[in-house]
């Protein structure tokens, strides 16, 4: 669901930065390939750009990937890459698009519903009926994974039981703050890591635990911003934030201005109103 828009690469990591789509390349091969390629660990794509076009021919990659790299687009005429939701026309995460996207997905309990599968039993507990809430909001193992990612974050929730409680998620991600751009990583991030587990137990009998999967899940939240988030707003929110996910971003001083009172005009009235902004909302008096 989300994507790198790819420009001159100069922003965007080749192994560790999901920029194909699916999992960073680093995941995708195997060490020797790596190691081989010629492509050191924290090269950015724009190794592979010369000109505004891609060039591959000097490192030694799978064809199948040189091939997806090449089918890449660049978007020559934009300032830099950035990150696009793919399920949303115009690249920007809504939370129309997401709930769209969510009740989309074939969960066993629609394929009973159309006669295809004789049972929907959820494959994490084999026990309630599969529906795509429950799958990602309503079943324990889900919940506890949410608890955990956004006591990550600095949200805290005491429960996420109630349709109240997942539209507060949705609205924290719609929110034109800083924070949200954390709620949105941590949206999209932690909605494929439980549709990949529950994929992992079905198909392939594989199995993560919770603590297992919160690991994985926040190593890959942190890459996320890490490569997303450039600065943010000198305040003791965000250096918590910044110490808390161990990642390196630049605070910059908040932009201060400066207002002079003027008294009205001799014989007219003048009304004083009072309004305060804050990261997360907005008041007037």
């Amino acid at each position: 669901m989300v994507k790198k828009r790819i420009t001159d690469g100069t922003s965007t990591s080749f192994w560790h930065d999901p920029w194909l789509g699916g999992p960073p390349l680093a995941k995708r091969v195997d060490a020797s390939i790596k190691e081989a390629s010629g492509i050191h660990d924290q090269a950015t794509l724009s190794t592979l750009i010369i000109a505004g076009t891609w060039n591959c021919s000097h490192f030694a990659m799978p064809a199948a990937i040189k091939e997806e790299i090449q089918n890449t687009i660049l978007f020559t005429r934009a300032e830099t890459d950035r990150w696009t939701w793919t399920i949303s026309k115009h690249g920007n995460y809504t939370t129309a698009s997401t709930y769209k996207e969510i009740r989309q997905i074939e969960t066993p309990n629609k394929l009973q519903q159309l006669k295809i599968l004789r049972s929907s039993k959820y494959i994490i507990y084999n026990q309630y009926k599969e529906s795509t809430h429950h799958c990602f909001f309503n079943c324990s193992h889900s919940k506890n994974v949410w608890y955990e990612i956004l006591r990550f974050i600095g949200l805290h929730r005491f429960s996420l039981i109630l349709k109240d409680d997942w539209e507060w998620i949705m609205d924290n991600a719609s929110r034109k703050t800083e924070m949200a751009g954390v709620v949105k990583a941590c949206l999209a991030a932690t909605l494929y890591w439980l549709w990949r587990e529950r994929n992992d137990r079905r198909f392939k009998q594989k199995r993560k635990n919770e603590a297992t999967l919160c690991r994985g899940l926040k190593e890959e939240i942190r890459r996320l911003l890490q490569s997303i988030m450039k600065e943010l707003i000198d305040n003791m929110r965000n250096q918590c934030l910044i110490a808390r996910l161990n990642i390196r971003i630049n605070l910059r001083l908040p932009t201060q201005l400066s207002f002079i009172w003027e008294p009205p005009d001799p014989g007219e009235l003048k009304l004083n109103t009072d309004g305060s902004v804050t990261p997360d909302s907005a008041s007037k008096g």
